[in-house]
C-alpha cells in the first residue's frame, strides 16, 4: 500500500508520469488509434465561456473569448510541462466542443486557439484510465481555468510530476483571484512571475498538509486518495458543464475531498490543523514571492482570502465534529454550527486581513459569549453559567492569550526559516524542506498541547470532564485559525 509522505503528491496516480500516448492531431474531433494497441478510445467534451475579466492577449479568456476561438487543442501536460499535442478540433455556436482521444491520456490542457493559433484561454482536465467508450467531461474554459491551467504547467514544468498539486490549484484558484491576476497583468505585473509565485505557494502549502497529517499519524492509502479526488474533480467538471453555479459546486467538491480524507483515516480536528499549517505556509510563500509588487497587492490579498475560506470551513467542520462525538447536546452542535456559519459568510465577505482576523475574534467570543455583559456563547451550556464557569472559563481565554503570543512567534521563526531555505533551495526545493515544514506544524502541535493542558482548569466548574476537553479542544481549532506571523 502506498502512503502519503512529504514526497509523494496524493494525485500522483491522476498525474501519472508512466502513461503510454499515441500522438496525433487532426481536426473535428477525430484521432488516430493510440500506441497502447487496443485502440481504446474516449471523448472529452466541454465549452469554451467569455466567463472572466481576462485579457485573450495573456491567454486568460474573457469577454470575446467564444467569438475569437477558431479551433481548440487538446494536449497532454507531459513531467517537463510541456505540452504534446493530441488532437484540435472546433466549437459550434455555443461554444460547445468534442474530441476523440486515447483513454488513457491524463492529464490533459484543453486550449482555446484563436485564428493565428495563439493560445487565448485554457483549462486542465485529469481523465481517468477506464474512461474507454466515456466521455470526460472538462471544466468550462474561462479566466479561472486558464490561471489553473497556467498554474498547472508551471508546476509540471518546475518539478516532477508526482508533486503536481491539482485538487490544491482548485481549492485555491477561485473567480476572485482569477480577477486578480487579471487586474494586475493589465496593470503592468508580468504574468509569468505571478503564475510561479501562485504555484510555488501552492506546491509549499500542499508539502505542509501532507507533513502535518503524517505527524499526526495518519497512514493513508495514496491510491484510494487520489482515485476519491479525481471522481470529485470529474464531478466538479461535469457540474460547472451544465451550469451548476460555481458556489454550490465548489461546496460539493470541497465536502468530497474532505470525505476523501476522512475515509482516510483523518479526523475533523486534524484536517483542520493540516490545512492551517498548509494555509499560513502559502501566505507566506506567496506575500514573500510578490513582496516587490505593487501591481500584485489584490492578487496576495485574493490568494489569502482563498486560503482563509478554507480553513474557516475546516475549522467549522472540526468544531461541530468535537461537539458532536462528544455526546454534546443538540442545542450546543446548533449553537456551534451557527457561529461557523457567521464565520465562513464574515470571511466570505471579508475585504482586507483585518476583516478576516476580526472575524476569528468574533467567532471564537461567539463560542464563549461575554463575561462583563452575562452573555453566554455556544459553549455555554458545556462549562455552565455559573459564577465560578465562567471565572474558569475566563480563566481559560486569558492563558491563551500567551499561547497565541507564542504561536505567532513560533510560527514567525518557521516561515522565516522555511522561506531562506526555499530561496536558497530553488523552485522545486519544496520536496526537501521537511525539516523547516515540520517546525511550522511543531508550532500548531505546542499550542494544541498548552490549550488542551488547560482542560483541568475547566473540569471542577464544567458538568464533566469530558465537556472541559470539548471547550478546549474546539478553543484550539478556532484560535489556531488564520494565524498572521509575518
Amino acid at each position: 500500500m502506498k502512503t502519503i509522505s512529504s514526497k509523494c503528491s496524493v494525485l500522483a496516480l491522476v498525474i501519472g508520469a508512466s502513461m503510454a500516448l499515441g500522438c496525433s492531431s487532426g481536426s473535428s474531433g477525430s484521432s488516430s488509434e493510440s500506441d497502447t494497441g487496443a485502440g481504446a478510445l474516449a471523448v472529452v467534451s466541454g465549452h469554451v465561456t467569455n466567463e472572466g475579466a481576462g485579457s485573450l492577449d495573456h491567454g486568460l479568456a474573457g469577454e470575446g473569448t467564444v467569438e475569437s476561438t477558431k479551433t481548440v487543442r487538446v494536449a497532454h501536460l507531459l513531467e517537463t510541462g510541456a505540452l504534446e499535442s493530441l488532437v484540435e478540433t472546433t466549437i459550434d455556436a455555443e461554444g460547445a466542443f468534442s474530441a476523440e482521444i486515447a483513454a488513457d491520456a491524463r492529464p490533459l490542457i484543453i486550449q482555446a486557439l484563436d485564428g493565428s493559433g495563439q493560445v487565448i484561454g485554457a483549462a486542465f482536465v485529469e481523465a481517468s484510465a477506464d474512461a474507454a467508450g466515456k466521455t470526460v467531461t472538462a471544466a468550462p474554459i474561462s479566466t479561472e481555468s486558464s490561471v489553473e491551467a497556467q498554474v498547472l504547467i508551471d508546476l509540471a514544468a518546475s518539478v516532477s510530476a508526482d508533486a503536481t498539486v491539482a485538487t490544491d490549484v482548485r481549492a485555491l484558484v477561485h473567480a476572485e483571484l482569477a480577477a486578480a491576476i487579471a487586474g494586475a497583468v493589465s496593470a503592468g505585473a508580468e504574468l509569468e512571475a505571478v503564475i510561479k509565485a501562485l504555484a510555488g505557494a501552492t506546491l509549499g502549502a500542499h508539502h505542509a498538509e501532507l507533513r502535518a497529517l503524517a505527524a499526526a499519524g495518519v497512514d493513508v492509502d495514496a491510491e484510494a486518495l487520489a482515485s476519491a479526488e479525481l471522481r470529485a474533480a470529474e464531478t466538479l467538471n461535469a457540474e460547472l458543464d451544465r451550469d451548476v453555479p460555481a458556489g454550490e459546486a465548489t461546496a460539493r467538491f470541497l465536502a468530497d475531498l474532505d470525505a476523501a480524507l476522512e475515509a482516510a483515516g483523518a479526523t475533523a480536528d486534524v484536517r483542520a490543523r493540516a490545512q492551517a499549517a498548509a494555509s499560513v505556509t502559502f501566505r507566506a510563500a506567496l506575500s514573500a514571492a510578490l513582496d516587490a509588487s505593487a501591481d500584485a497587492d489584490a492578487v496576495v490579498f485574493a490568494s489569502l482570502h482563498a486560503a482563509a475560506a478554507l480553513e474557516a470551513r475546516a475549522t467549522v467542520n472540526a468544531a461541530v465534529e468535537i461537539a458532536k462525538l462528544s455526546g454534546a447536546a443538540q442545542a450546543t452542535v446548533s449553537a456551534i454550527a451557527e457561529a461557523g456559519a457567521e464565520l465562513e459568510a464574515a470571511v466570505a465577505a471579508a475585504a482586507s486581513v483585518d476583516a478576516i482576523v476580526a472575524a476569528r475574534a468574533a467567532f471564537v467570543a461567539s463560542l464563549t459569549g461575554d463575561a462583563q455583559a452575562d452573555v453566554g456563547g455556544a459553549l455555554g451550556a458545556l462549562v455552565g453559567t455559573t459564577a465560578d464557569a465562567r471565572a474558569a472559563l475566563n480563566a481559560v481565554l486569558g492563558a491563551t492569550v500567551d499561547l497565541n503570543a507564542q504561536l505567532d512567534a513560533d510560527l514567525k521563526a518557521a516561515l522565516s526559516a522555511y522561506l531562506d531555505a526555499k530561496a536558497k533551495a530553488g523552485a522545486s526545493a519544496a520536496g526537501s524542506l521537511d525539516a523547516e515544514l515540520d517546525a511550522v506544524i511543531e508550532a500548531y502541535a505546542t499550542f494544541a498541547a498548552g490549550v488542551e493542558a488547560l482542560a483541568p482548569t475547566l473540569a471542577e466548574a464544567a458538568s464533566a470532564e469530558a465537556d472541559a476537553e470539548v471547550v478546549t479542544d474546539v478553543l484550539c481549532s478556532a484560535q489556531a485559525m488564520f494565524r498572521t506571523p509575518m
